[in-house]
C-alpha cells in the first residue's frame, strides 16, 4: 500500500501540536461549557434556558476544551505545563495535568503531572471522554494518549500526530481515527489497545493536485476550523469546494470535489453548516490561507443567515479562526469567533476579539459571550 503522504502536513506541526481553548456541549443540549475570562482558566457553565453563564471555577482550569462525561455529570479538563529545562537543554518539558470537575465545580479527581512530550507549541490540550468508558482521549504537542481515570495510568502514542478533527473517536466507541507517523503520515483508525488499522488512500498519496494537498492536509490537522462529523461510519470534512471523505467499513480515504458556493459580495464560502430549523452559518474567505507566509490561516467573514432570508448578520469580519459546534439536538449551534491568534494570548486579547455566538435553529443570534472579559 502506499503511503499516505501530504506536502500540507509538514507545514502544519505548530497547527497540530496542540488546539485552542474551545466550548463542549452537555449532551442533553441545555447549555456549554467553556474556558474564558482575562488569563482563559475560568470554566464556566452556560445555561441555555437562562442564556447566562456561570463560574465553575474562578481560576486554575484553562486555558483548556473541556471534555463532558456522556451522563453531563463530570468535566474534565486537561492543563498543559511547563517544566524549567536545566541549563544544558533549550527545549522544556511538557506536563499535563488532568483534573475533573462535577458540575457545581467540585474538583473530584486531580492527576498527577504527566511526563508528556518536549515543548512544540503553546496551545491547549485537546481531550475527548470516550463514551462507554471511564478514560480520556487527549492530544497535545503531537504526542496523543488515553488517560484511565479508574486506575490513573496513561497509555501515550508518540508517533499519533493528531486525532482527526474534533470527532475522532469512532460511533462504536473502539478506538478513535488519527493521522499516525511522523515523516510519512497515514490515516488509521486507533484501538485502545494501540493497534492499528490503516486506512487506504491511493488517491492522496498519488496525486499532483496541490490544491487537493492543500485541502486534505488542512482538513485533518485544523479542528478549529474544518468541523468534523460522522455520517454512519464515514468521517466526513468539507472545506470550499473540497470534501475529506474516510470510510472506517471500507477502510478508504478520499477527496471528493463539491460545487462551489459564494457569499453575496462574492467571495468564495470557505465553510458552511445549515441548522435544523433552516439557518446557515458560514466563513466566506476575504483572504486565502497560505501556510507559508504570514497570512498563515487567512481572514474570513463569519455570517449567519436567517431561514428565509436573503441577508446575512456578520457575526466577524476578518476572523483568522473559527469554529462552529452545534448541540446534539440540533436545535441550537455555538460559533467561536477569534480575531487573530494574538486574541488568544493573555497580555494581547482585547474586547470583541475573541467571542462566542449562540444561534438557534432558524439562524438568529440568541446570545453572544466575549471570551476576554
Amino acid at each position: 500500500m502506499k503511503r499516505f503522504i501530504l506536502t500540507a502536513i509538514a507545514l502544519l506541526p505548530v497547527l497540530a501540536a496542540g488546539c485552542l481553548p474551545n466550548a463542549t456541549w452537555l449532551p442533553d443540549s441545555s447549555g456549554v461549557v467553556y474556558t474564558g475570562g482575562p488569563h482563559k482558566d475560568t470554566l464556566y457553565l452556560y445555561d441555555l434556558e437562562k442564556k447566562a453563564p456561570r463560574v465553575l471555577v474562578e481560576k486554575g482550569a484553562g486555558p483548556a476544551w473541556p471534555a463532558v462525561s456522556p451522563d453531563g455529570k463530570r468535566i474534565a479538563v486537561v492543563l498543559r505545563r511547563l517544566e524549567p529545562p536545566c541549563f544544558l537543554e533549550l527545549i522544556a518539558d511538557v506536563r499535563l495535568e488532568i483534573i475533573v470537575f462535577d458540575r457545581d465545580g467540585k474538583e473530584l479527581d486531580h492527576s498527577r503531572k504527566v511526563p508528556w512530550a518536549k515543548d512544540h507549541d503553546i496551545s491547549a490540550a485537546q481531550v475527548f471522554w470516550v463514551p462507554g468508558r471511564d478514560r480520556l482521549l487527549i492530544s497535545s504537542d503531537n504526542v496523543t494518549g488515553v488517560y484511565d481515570l479508574d486506575t490513573g495510568a496513561v497509555k501515550k502514542r508518540v508517533q499519533t500526530v493528531l486525532p482527526f478533527g474534533n470527532s475522532p473517536i469512532t460511533p462504536d466507541s473502539k478506538g478513535y481515527l488519527a493521522v499516525c507517523g511522523r515523516r510519512d503520515q497515514y490515516i488509521a483508525v486507533v484501538g485502545w489497545d494501540g493497534a492499528e488499522r490503516k486506512i487506504k488512500s491511493e488517491q492522496l498519496a498519488g496525486t499532483e493536485d496541490d490544491e487537493v494537498k492543500m485541502a486534505a492536509g488542512g482538513m485533518l490537522f485544523c479542528p478549529y476550523i474544518h468541523a468534523s462529523r460522522w455520517e454512519g461510519t464515514r468521517a466526513v470534512a468539507d472545506w470550499k469546494n473540497f470534501g475529506l471523505r474516510i470510510d472506517v467499513d471500507k477502510g478508504e480515504a478520499t477527496v471528493d470535489r463539491l460545487k462551489p458556493t459564494f457569499a453575496m459580495d462574492k467571495k468564495p464560502v470557505a465553510a458552511e453548516f445549515r441548522l435544523a430549523g433552516g439557518g446557515i452559518v458560514r466563513a466566506a474567505e476575504l483572504s486565502v490561507r497560505t501556510y507559508n507566509s504570514p497570512d498563515l490561516l487567512g481572514s474570513y467573514r463569519v455570517e449567519v443567515l436567517k431561514a428565509g432570508s436573503d441577508l446575512p448578520k456578520t457575526l466577524m469580519d476578518g476572523a483568522t479562526l473559527f469554529t462552529v459546534f452545534p448541540s446534539p439536538d440540533g436545535k441550537h449551534a455555538l460559533v467561536r469567533c477569534t480575531a487573530s491568534t494574538d486574541a488568544l494570548s493573555d497580555d494581547k486579547a482585547k474586547p470583541g476579539q475573541d467571542m462566542l455566538f449562540l444561534i438557534d435553529a432558524a439562524g438568529g443570534v440568541a446570545d453572544k459571550i466575549d471570551l476576554a472579559k
